[in-house]
């Protein structure tokens, strides 16, 4: 009886063993993976000089990761063109300098040790997960409820011009986008461009904007940092379209404005009233001449 008794309750510890590594499995298999999104600090040090530097990594849903390198104290900010991620190893091209980062992710996903290297030198360089922002902080407990608007202004200072460059039709100007909310800081998500019926002419993700944007009064400001707007703050961001069909210049265009208010987890889509596109640009030829020129380094000669 001894025996029958003791397999019967081996097979019951089996059959709950077996039950607790079919719950288990499932959790590890959904375990989530350290994510690069958010902005990382480092200090690159040349010759005796120290460069602060923030790479800040965002990744549009269902697209891949996309990386954007400040300079602070140089003043640059330069989009990456190519970004590879093979498990913990990364690399990151920045061919408008010439350069590019590898590095290697730790395992709590808080740092990450490589080289920068650039023409023939290469120099050791570690990124820390950064802290968010002070204004970031403010906002802590998310609204109560989510605000009917958004509470931003956007003006645009001098109207879109097309013009032709390399056989093609494009329009570059500014947005000048102020948070006006007393208490909130509002953190900008996307920028779209619409033509006449609505058609969508360009999408500025966060990446995009990280690339094309000045936080006026926080120049210093780098990484996830630039896209805050603290109350009363307001930024630039600089646009730039190139029209598909060069024939067909837009009478108008609008904009689509998403950011998110505090801490809040929804996103708010604010529609602005389209402003007319101008057709008239000055067309300069060489060499000029006029009374009204000022010449430097004999440049008119």
């Amino acid at each position: 009886m001894a025996t029958t008794s003791n397999s019967r309750f081996a097979s019951v510890t089996a059959r709950i063993s077996l039950l607790l590594l079919a719950v288990c499995l499932p959790c590890l298999a959904q375990s989530p993976v350290n994510s690069l999104e958010g902005s990382w600090k480092g200090t690159l040090e040349a010759g005796g000089a120290k460069l602060r530097l923030v790479m800040t990594f965002t990744r549009p849903a269902g697209g891949d990761y996309q990386a954007v390198l400040d300079s602070i104290d140089q003043g640059a900010t330069i989009p990456a063109n190519k970004f590879a991620l093979n498990g913990d190893k990364l690399r990151i091209d920045f061919e408008k300098v010439n350069g590019f980062y590898e590095g290697v992710l730790n395992k709590d996903g808080s740092e990450i040790t490589g080289t920068w290297t650039q023409a023939p030198n290469s120099l050791p360089l570690t990124f820390k997960r950064a802290e968010p922002g002070a204004a970031t902080k403010e906002d802590a407990k998310p609204a109560a409820s989510k605000p009917f608007s958004a509470p931003i202004d956007v003006t645009i200072p001098m109207p879109p011009t097309a013009f032709q460059a390399d056989g093609k039709t494009h329009l570059a100007y500014e947005l000048h986008i102020t948070n006006f909310s007393a208490q909130s800081t509002v953190t900008l998500a996307r920028v779209e461009v619409l033509g006449d019926s609505g058609n969508l002419l360009a999408r500025m993700e966060q990446s995009d904007l990280l690339a094309n944007i000045l936080l006026i009064g926080n120049y210093q400001a780098a990484g996830t940092d630039k896209l805050n707007l603290a109350p009363g703050q307001m930024a630039n961001v600089y646009v730039w379209v190139t029209l598909e069909n060069p024939a067909k210049i837009p009478a108008a265009l609008g904009h689509r404005i998403t950011v998110k208010i505090g801490k809040g987890p929804d996103e708010i889509t604010e529609q602005c009233t389209p402003i007319a596109v101008g057709r008239d640009i000055a067309t300069i030829y060489a060499p000029l001449r006029g009374d009204k020129l000022a010449c430097t380094q004999r440049s008119c000669k």
